[in-house]
Formats: structure tokens, C-alpha cells, sequence
């Protein structure tokens, strides 16, 4: 889950509230977007984003849709982000806005004062990407369960399922109702998955272990990924690809 912190800044001209991302980043929905609409709860979501049995359904990538840019060189479409959220009735506050200082880097600030413990954005829950969710979607993926247990990686079974799920709505493509998210998200990590082993090297220690069971976690659910049936052979074997997921 992607965690932020508030980071108040002062300028000379406009008061501005920074949201700065840390830890990992194969979490939820980024919670941003522009909108000049005032924030009310309850909300009802105008779409609905279908659950579909996958268990034994198997499509090649190669095809005329249009799949997403995983390269690190790749542009982060935020525009249409924006749009998809606000379609599916994610609501905010007044005042929040998009704001990168690289063109890769995007984080939330806001032109208004937001009072402490003050509700800034509502998210529908059916657009929610949890393990429970999607294990509820895709059924109970057995033989890559016990791969994993064997694998003594039992607790990464929540994030295995995340990760096939969003492997899943790659392979859709445009099809995919979460097709313009994915779309917006970040191409380049440094997280531990992401390392190489001279990487570790230049680690002091205790973060070098850390990086590494990341890696670990990686290294057993691309393992039971194979496993999975209604995932391609193109993307079971497209390292750079799982890596992103």
C-alpha cells in the first residue's frame, strides 16, 4: 500500500501542502486528480468495473490493442488518469492539484488550507486493488499457493495475488477497466525487487538484507507465477515486465 506523509511548505505568495510518497509503490490508486467539484459523501459510481472468472482463460498479448509502456523511458499519461478516476467517482476536496518538478515524479499539493484530520478525497471501494479483492476474483490460485509455502515466502501470498491481478489487467489492455491507472504509474523503482547484487554492495548492511528479501519475494512469485493459467507465456516470461507488477 502506498503510504504518504504531509509535508507543509510556505512560500512567499501561495501557502502550499506537499504529499510526498515513500515505501513501496504497487499500491492502490493514486489518489489525485484536478477537479474544481466540491466533496460530498455519499457517492454513487456511475461505472462499474466487471469481475470476470479468468481461472482458465489464456490470451496472448499479441495483438491490434494497445498494451501499456512498461519502458523506463516511457511517458506517465496522467491526464487520462485523472479523468478515469473522476468517472468512476473518486471525489476531492477543493484546491488539490497535480504537480511534478521532473515529469516523473508526481505528488499532490494543495493552494488552500486543509485542517487537520479533515477528509481530503473519497474512493469508491469497487475500484479498490487489495489482495482479499482479488483473490475473491480470481479464485483460490492452489498449486501456486503451496509453491510459495514451500518457498517458505507465505507471507507474500496477499502480495502474489495484487500481482497477478494487475499482471491480469495488463494483459487486457485497453480492455481492461483499470487501463487508464496503470497507465499513469511510475516506470522506474528503486525498491529491493528492482537491485541487482551490486547494488547490495553498496549498501550498508541492514538495508542490504532488507533489499534482498525483497528480491526474494520477487524471485518465489515469479516462480508461482508460472503456475497461474489465464496468464500468457509472453508476460510469464517478460522479466521486466513482472518487475513493474
Amino acid at each position: 500500500i502506498v503510504k504518504r506523509i504531509l509535508d507543509f511548505h510556505s512560500s512567499r505568495e501561495t501557502p502550499t501542502m506537499k504529499l510526498q510518497p515513500f515505501g513501496s509503490v504497487c499500491g492502490l490508486l493514486l489518489v489525485l486528480f484536478n477537479t474544481a467539484t466540491a466533496f460530498h459523501t455519499p457517492y454513487r459510481c456511475k461505472l462499474s468495473i466487471p469481475r470476470q472468472n479468468h481461472r482458465h482463460e489464456q490470451k496472448s498479448v499479441t495483438s491490434l490493442h494497445s498494451y501499456v509502456d512498461v519502458s523506463e523511458e516511457a511517458d506517465r499519461d496522467i491526464a487520462s488518469m485523472q479523468e478515469w478516476a473522476q468517472a468512476y467517482g473518486v471525489q476531492q476536496i477543493p484546491g488539490v492539484q497535480l504537480t511534478s518538478d521532473d515529469g516523473r515524479d508526481i505528488y499532490a499539493t494543495t493552494v488552500e488550507d486543509v485542517p487537520a484530520g479533515n477528509v481530503v478525497m473519497y474512493v469508491p471501494a469497487n475500484i479498490y486493488l487489495s489482495s482479499w479483492g482479488s483473490k475473491a476474483e480470481l479464485g483460490e490460485l492452489t498449486e501456486a499457493e503451496d509453491l510459495i509455502r514451500r518457498l517458505n515466502g507465505e507471507e507474500s501470498l496477499p502480495l502474489f495475488y495484487i500481482f497477478v491481478k494487475i499482471l491480469l489487467e495488463y494483459q487486457n489492455g485497453e480492455e481492461s477497466p483499470f487501463f487508464p491507472w496503470l497507465n499513469s504509474l511510475p516506470r522506474i523503482y528503486n525498491s529491493g525487487a528492482a537491485m541487482t547484487p551490486a547494488c547490495y554492495d553498496c549498501l550498508p548492511p541492514l538495508a542490504a538484507a532488507l533489499a534482498m528479501e525483497e528480491r526474494v519475494k520477487f524471485i518465489n512469485c515469479n516462480q508461482a507465477l508460472k503456475t497461474v493459467p489465464f496468464i500468457s507465456d509472453e508476460i510469464k516470461n517478460n522479466k521486466d515486465l513482472t518487475r513493474w507488477a
